[in-house]
């Protein structure tokens, strides 16, 4: 074998063809991130993706109420079931969320007057003992103080705004009143969610029989004495004169009336208890958390109204003490706002003259509405909370409120100091109504108190 072809001749002398890889100073491995660092870039990572949610929640929220998302305003929301928002206001729930779950709750039957609040019934504030032991526990000063030359009692008559105005607007109508009487004014409140007439005059009987002095009498209304007879009376066969949903408070309930009252009772529990929770920090301050509340809360809000508006098909099987005189339900809308309008107006008639007959002031006020037309300019958060369309609310306020509004002129022309005040928030452009029945916040109950004022100045000036 030649020396060329020798395998070993090969390997050893044969020049060999270098790479600029080859020539490469060798790359160093990398080394494994270490676990702090790794725990470091996933909470990094964590963050970045919580931020980016919260953002998109916070985009979605803002949406949602036509306005600019902010901790504060969830914090509003939720305090509207918690009944933290406006504490200066008895947020009487009753009135507008769950009926049928408080009726026996927080109100008892009364011989005259239909029904009170329950004295054995828990206050979150304080009250007048013997204001309280009537069942008008909204009172701070003493009901049974003697008559003074030195001080006019000012007593107001109707349903939960009426006693909203009492309460929010007591400083306010005691510091203007007080400048128009020229004397020290104390307001006390009659007023309780869902009265209507004759419930006041009732009420104003029943607190001069057990010689309560006054030397101002105010009614203000309008709202549960054209809306609830329908809503809570004709709808069940009860005569609308009778008390809202007397029906219910008197009768024994059948199965399934117990079975819609008790998930109507659960589910407000539940949205209560939810919305307590999501107050606490941290999830009160996460948009996140706000989106999951409001679904969730939404969700039974729904199922609540379905369950009411469902109640009103349930038959009562009440006696004559349960649905009263018959009444024709057979008659058409407008027969029936005249019927309501004419029952309110004698009541209100019946007001003045035994208010004036002792030497009594007597004053009647048609309480305002957002949802009488034109009469406010509702604010993209009152359009969200405060106004709902297809409400029956609405439909009925929009039809019966010029028939009150027209009785009202026939009172004051035969003297009554009736005065119409839907119209005083119409050049006003603040969130003033808190929900979509007829309540207002503290600032619209302060300048309802003030326009109250100006109206029983202006009587006295004539």
């Amino acid at each position: 074998m030649a020396l060329t072809e020798s395998p070993e001749y090969a390997m050893s002398d044969q020049p060999t063809a270098t790479t600029e890889a080859d020539t490469a100073p060798a790359t160093p491995p990398v080394a494994p991130l270490s676990s702090g660092r790794k725990m470091v870039f996933v909470v990094l990572l964590l963050v970045i993706l919580w931020g980016i949610a919260e953002l998109l929640a916070w985009v979605g929220l803002s949406f949602l109420g036509r306005d600019l998302a902010s901790w504060s305003s969830m914090a509003e929301r939720r305090g509207r079931i918690t009944g933290t928002v406006d504490t200066e206001i008895i947020d009487e729930r009753v009135v507008h969320n769950a009926v049928l779950r408080n009726l026996r709750a927080e109100q008892v039957i009364h011989p005259y007057l239909g029904f009170i609040f329950d004295n054995d019934h828990e206050l979150p504030f304080e009250s007048d003992a013997g204001a309280r032991s009537l069942g008008f526990p909204h009172n701070i000063h003493p009901v049974y103080a003697p008559p003074s030359d030195d001080r006019v009692v000012v007593a107001i008559f109707g349903g939960s705004v009426a006693n909203h105005l009492a309460v929010a607007g007591r400083e306010t109508l005691e510091s203007k009143l007080g400048e128009i009487y020229g004397k020290e004014v104390a307001v006390l409140t009659f007023a309780l969610p869902g009265l209507k007439q004759p419930q006041q005059l009732m009420a104003l009987n029943y607190v001069l029989a057990l010689g309560i002095h006054l030397d101002v009498v105010l009614t203000v209304d309008g709202f549960n004495d054209i809306v609830l007879p329908i809503t809570d009376n004709i709808h069940f066969g009860v005569n609308p004169a009778f008390p809202r949903l007397w029906g219910f408070r008197v009768s024994d309930l059948d199965g399934d009336v117990r079975r819609v009252v008790g998930e109507i009772s659960y589910l407000n529990a539940r949205r209560q208890q939810r919305a307590e929770t999501f107050e606490r920090a941290p999830l009160r301050f996460s948009f996140v958390a706000g989106v999951l509340y409001a679904w969730r809360d939404r969700d039974d809000a729904m199922r609540i109204a379905a369950l009411e508006s469902g109640g009103q098909a349930i038959d009562l099987t009440a006696s004559f003490q349960a649905v009263g005189p018959t009444y024709d339900t057979a008659a058409d809308d407008d027969q029936t706002y005249r019927e309501l309008a004419a029952l309110w107006q004698r009541s209100s008639t019946q007001m003045h003259r035994l208010a004036t007959g002792l030497g009594i002031e007597y004053y009647h006020f048609l309480q305002p509405n957002q949802y009488v037309p034109d009469s406010k300019p509702l604010t993209d958060d009152e359009l969200a909370t405060a106004y709902t369309p297809t409400r029956k609310y609405r439909t009925i306020v929009e039809a019966a409120f010029p028939i009150l509004q027209r009785s009202g002129k026939v009172m004051r022309r035969e003297g009554i100091a009736f005065h119409d005040m839907t119209g005083i928030f119409r050049d006003n452009t603040d969130t003033l109504y808190i929900d979509d029945c007829c309540h207002m916040n503290f600032r619209g109950n302060v300048l309802f108190a003030e326009a109250v004022a100006a109206a029983i100045a202006d009587d006295r000036a004539e």
